[in-house]
């Protein structure tokens, strides 16, 4: 399977650059736009952890996420698609066998060194596949 991780100005632009393709269904009458589950997974970007207090009974310090802007999903296709890709709003496309395998699945690309270079992780995971920067194999 193949994955891509994307980061829009909200989900109205998402919709509109992803519908088209097939992956969301437009706002009905009755309803309002949704995504296609089986393909889509909606995820925030984390990008700093922040102090948050003291756990009232260990004493622990407790921390709370700081996330990305930006509306972010992860795509899933069973080959690659070029024209996801072509999105600009596509950061990355990773093999998930590779990444459950441990073994290097970037296969392309839009992240900066500058964006690699600084620690940040998603808080929702297709198949447990950990597409963070954190993660050693994910750095091409």
């Amino acid at each position: 399977m193949i994955d891509y991780i994307f980061t829009f100005l909200d989900e109205a632009t998402a919709h509109a650059a992803l519908d088209p393709l097939g992956f969301g269904f437009p706002a009905g009458q009755d309803s309002p736009a949704r995504w296609d589950d089986s393909r889509v997974l909606p995820v925030r970007g984390i990008v700093a952890d922040q102090p948050a207090g003291d756990d009232p009974y260990t004493g622990q310090p407790i921390t709370a996420p700081v996330y990305a802007a930006g509306y972010w999903l992860a795509v899933t296709t069973p080959d690659m698609r070029d024209d996801l890709y072509a999105i600009p709003a596509c950061m990355r496309e990773a093999n998930r066998d590779l990444a459950e395998a441990d073994k290097p699945y970037v296969i392309r690309q839009r992240f900066t060194a500058e964006q690699l270079a600084v620690p940040w992780r998603f808080d929702r995971q297709w198949c447990g596949c950990d597409y963070s920067n954190t993660d050693p194999v994910g750095k091409k």
